[in-house]
């Protein structure tokens, strides 16, 4: 499965040298479902609830 995700880049008004960049899906999507999981894993953690739809 690929995930598709939109991003934003921010640059914080006191250090425009930098850029804070988010990544996003839409509510309920698979893509969103594979970024909660590809979060919990980078925490350690394990997933509880439905797998992402294919």
């Amino acid at each position: 499965m690929r995930a598709r995700a939109d991003r934003e880049l921010l640059t914080p008004s006191d250090d425009p040298g930098r850029r804070v960049a988010i990544y996003h899906a839409g509510p309920g999507s698979p893509s969103a479902a594979a970024l909660r999981l590809l979060a919990v894993a980078a925490r350690g953690g394990t997933v509880t609830g439905p797998s992402p739809r294919t």
